[in-house]
C-alpha cells in the first residue's frame, strides 16, 4: 500500500462534536458543547397596546442573547483539534457543519493552507461508522476481510 494519505472525518451538531483523524496516528475526540439549546416558541406574546416600537422598554430578545458567542468559542475548539494536514469531511444533521466549514476556511486562508473541505447533510453516526468512513477517505482497506 502506499503512503497513507491523513484525513479527518467530523461529525459536528450544536451538542458535541465527534472528530475522527485517520493518517500517520488514528484517533478518535470527542469535543462537548456548552452552547444553549434554542428556547421553543412560546405562542402568542402579549405586547401593551400604548408602547411604540422601538421606543423605551427593555429590548425583547429570543432568550437567546448569547448563543452565538458560545457558537463561535464552541466552533473554534473543533476547529483547533483538527489536523492541518490533510483533507477534511464535515458530516451533520444541521447547520452547525457549514458554519464548522466556514471556521476551518478562514484559518486556512490565515495560515496559506489549501486542502479539500467537504460538507455532506447526514443523520447521527456511531463512532465506528465515522471510523470506517474515515478508513474509506484514505483508501484503506475494512479492518475484517470483505468479499468483492
Amino acid at each position: 500500500m502506499d503512503e497513507a494519505v491523513p484525513c479527518t472525518v467530523v461529525w459536528v451538531d450544536a451538542r458535541a462534536a465527534t472528530i475522527v483523524h485517520w493518517g500517520v496516528e488514528p484517533g478518535l475526540e470527542r469535543v462537548v458543547s456548552d452552547v444553549p439549546v434554542h428556547h421553543r416558541s412560546t405562542g402568542h406574546v402579549r405586547h401593551e397596546g400604548g408602547l411604540l416600537h422601538g421606543g423605551g422598554g427593555a429590548p425583547q430578545t429570543a432568550g437567546e442573547p448569547r448563543r452565538l458567542e458560545h457558537v463561535r468559542r464552541y466552533l473554534d475548539q473543533v476547529a483547533a483539534r483538527i489536523p492541518a494536514e490533510g483533507d477534511v469531511e464535515i458530516l451533520g444533521s444541521g447547520t452547525m457543519r457549514y458554519r464548522l466549514a466556514v471556521t476551518l476556511r478562514h484559518l486556512d486562508e490565515h495560515h496559506g493552507r489549501q486542502r479539500e473541505l467537504r460538507t455532506e447533510p447526514a443523520r447521527r453516526l456511531t463512532e465506528a461508522q465515522l471510523v470506517a468512513r474515515a478508513r474509506a477517505l484514505n483508501g484503506d482497506r475494512p479492518a475484517r476481510g470483505y468479499r468483492r
